[in-house]
């Protein structure tokens, strides 16, 4: 089935900006909004359409850098990866003699300091907050509404019709019994 022209343009744009937000460059400033986001008494990432597409574009996110909350011999491949990515981006910065940009000199780099910085500054707190969220939904501090859902009727039309109660978000058990996480 094909969606009809306009839906289909503002789901391109939904995801259009959830991979332009996995930018690692606005990370600690956008990690600092949705701290504060969750904070706010009316935050609603079930009820608000602003506040749900915030919540999965976080989810969004953390999938990009969701080898940082694997077993470590996973963790140290795909960061491996990365680097050889990273590194490859320097080479041709400095082919083009531009600046190298952060992490992506080869000559300078060193895996275990940027892997500290990586978990402990970048990982560890969207983790935290990601519990938040969790936390919160669980626990119902947020307005559960009605979720609708998008069914066929005889004639093959689309239809909007009410579905039961939405079912909690399970984001994260491992991480929701405890609050913290440590590099050890």
């Amino acid at each position: 089935l094909a969606l009809p022209k306009a839906l289909e343009h503002k789901e391109r744009q939904v995801r259009i900006a959830y991979i332009l937000s996995t930018d690692m460059s606005k990370h600690m400033q956008d990690l600092a909004d949705f701290r504060l986001k969750l904070g706010c008494k009316d935050f609603d990432p079930v009820g608000n359409v602003a506040d749900h597409q915030l919540a999965t574009m976080w989810l969004f996110r953390a999938s990009d850098i969701a080898h940082s909350a694997k077993p470590w011999g996973i963790h140290r491949r795909w960061s491996m990866r990365v680097v050889q990515e990273f590194h490859a981006q320097g080479d041709r910065e400095r082919a083009m003699d531009l600046p190298i940009s952060p992490l992506c000199d080869r000559e300078h780099f060193e895996l275990a300091k940027s892997q500290t910085g990586f978990l402990q500054f970048v990982c560890i707190p969207m983790w935290q907050e990601l519990v938040r969220l969790e936390n919160m939904v669980q626990a119902g501090g947020v307005q559960v509404m009605p979720r609708k859902s998008m069914s066929l009727n005889p004639t093959g039309d689309r239809r909007s019709r009410m579905a039961g109660p939405a079912e909690p978000l399970n984001l994260m058990p491992e991480l929701r019994e405890s609050h913290t996480m440590s590099l050890g």
